[in-house]
């Protein structure tokens, strides 16, 4: 099999939510596949991105990523759905209700080597799932020029995961301001929850993954405990260039 060339105009949206990060690759004109667990999410984006899918820009997988192609027990946070997870413990934090259904899982990295898909871009938000949803991005016969993860207390191991594969650019966006982004050539502005500007147009400089490290270490995470050491209503997605 012959190794896939990025495609420019391609982008997967790993852990679709409402559609919000979905909206924005598509207004930038970008050919995209969306992933998400959670069916009524996924009814509610194919009415909403109906035109785009009959155009045959969109395409939504409603399946989990997981270890195997098998059925899967998925809860959704009926509090708050950004929290659904295949975890119950991480979908239930804060004592918030769930309700457990059953929808197929999917190997990411099976699924892109056998369709041949190289994204120019990959973002990924699923709750409990990042690690894995990575290792099996990074399993596969290409490497995106762009890739976001968001942060939790693996944070410093997603730095050493991608630096082994090349990643050696990292910035660090604090989800919180990522409504106070706008990105001008469209003018469009986010929504709260939305994951924001991506690729070269993130705001900041790049880091080296060491000068990235002590940043983290300064304002996210204690080094010793990874305990969040900033406020709780503010949370980081990492980016990572090649």
């Amino acid at each position: 099999m012959s190794i896939p060339q990025v495609n420019p105009r391609y982008v997967i949206d790993i852990g679709m939510n409402n559609g919000d990060d979905t909206k924005y690759y598509l207004a930038k004109g970008f050919i995209v596949l969306s992933i998400e667990a959670n069916p009524g999410l996924c009814e509610a984006a194919r009415e909403k991105f109906s035109l785009s899918m009959r155009e045959g820009r969109l395409t939504i997988l409603n399946v989990a990523i997981a270890e195997n192609n098998l059925e899967q027990t998925f809860y959704i946070n009926l509090n708050n759905d950004h929290w659904s997870s295949l975890d119950l413990k991480w979908a239930s934090r804060e004592n918030t209700n769930v309700k457990k259904i059953h929808i197929p899982g999917m190997r990411l990295d099976r699924y892109l080597n056998e369709s041949q898909i190289s994204p120019h871009f990959i973002k990924i938000d699923i709750e409990g799932g990042d690690m894995m949803a990575l290792k099996q991005v990074l399993r596969t016969e290409f490497r995106p020029q762009y890739l976001s993860i968001e942060d939790c207390h693996l944070g410093f191991e997603y730095i050493k995961v991608l630096t082994q594969h090349g990643y050696n650019k990292f910035k660090l966006i604090n989800q919180a301001q990522v409504p106070f982004h706008k990105d001008n050539d469209l003018n469009f502005s986010f929504e709260l929850g939305s994951s924001g500007l991506f690729g070269e147009d993130t705001l900041g400089d790049w880091m080296t993954s060491n000068d990235f490290v002590d940043y983290y270490f300064k304002i996210a995470r204690n080094p010793t405990t990874l305990v969040r050491i900033a406020r709780p209503d503010i949370w980081w997605d990492i980016h990572c260039s090649l």
